[in-house]
């Protein structure tokens, strides 16, 4: 979670948390790789985007090899699950 700002984040039904700041978009791509984002920039990926990013994508669209692909997609993986945590306890103090 550290790598979010929750000034930047906003809970609604149909979205769990949106409004990922483009930091956190480029804090994927792994060290050394500041090409990479460039490429993200040119393809307009925002925090939505950026959640629906697969290997496939990456390397097709993107022409990221395999590798690298692989483990973007893993920090996505990672941040997924972060703001899943989030978004329960957001909801359960909410409910509270």
């Amino acid at each position: 979670m550290s790598t979010l700002s929750k000034q930047n984040m906003t809970v609604s039904n149909k979205q769990p948390v949106s409004g990922i700041t483009h930091a956190v978009v480029f804090s994927v791509c792994p060290a050394g790789c500041q090409d990479m984002v460039a490429e993200f920039r040119s393809q307009e990926i925002d925090g939505q985007a950026l959640l629906l990013l697969t290997e496939e994508h990456l390397m097709s669209a993107m022409n990221i090899k395999l590798g690298p692909a692989l483990k973007i997609c893993s920090q996505i993986n990672s941040l997924k699950r972060s703001l899943n945590t989030t978004t329960q306890h957001l909801k359960r103090v909410c409910d509270d």
